[in-house]
């Protein structure tokens, strides 16, 4: 049966925070590429409602236009699910994207457990078990 709560073997405070220059950029990729898509769906409803001829055909050059911008968007959540995989691979879970929450699968006196950061702190300095969260958080010793 696959690990379900990250990497086969607990990580480190050390390791976890380590890894967090690689999740800072990860969190402002993806919010980059959210906060892109309702932007491009705009641009295609646009198109659509300001495209038509009289006969309420899409013109050419609107079909294009909105063509190229569901493939961006389309490209767009490629690149949003690649990130969040590369998350998982280097043992990260993102928990809340706009508080920049990240889990680490971790271990805490023998305990299997979750290490948690946020964003606005500098270091991996809490936890919480595996089928709690954000609220059930406890500060780590040293």
């Amino acid at each position: 049966m696959p690990e379900t709560h990250g990497p086969s073997r607990p990580m480190t405070r050390t390791e976890a925070n380590a890894l967090l220059p690689l999740v800072r950029g990860g969190l402002k990729r993806l919010r980059d590429i959210r906060d892109l898509v309702p932007k491009l769906q705009a641009q295609v409803e646009i198109e659509d409602l300001t495209g038509r001829a009289a006969d309420g055909a899409i013109r050419p050059e609107s079909k294009a236009a909105m063509e190229r911008i569901l493939g961006e968007l389309k490209g767009l959540s490629r690149d949003f699910q690649e990130e969040l995989e590369s998350f998982t691979a280097m043992g990260a879970r993102l928990k809340d994207l706009d508080q920049g929450l990240v889990d680490f699968f971790g271990q805490v006196g023998g305990e299997k457990v979750f290490l948690c950061w946020k964003e606005d702190e500098a270091e991996v300095g809490w936890y919480h078990p595996l089928d709690g969260g954000f609220r059930q958080r406890k500060p780590l010793e040293g």
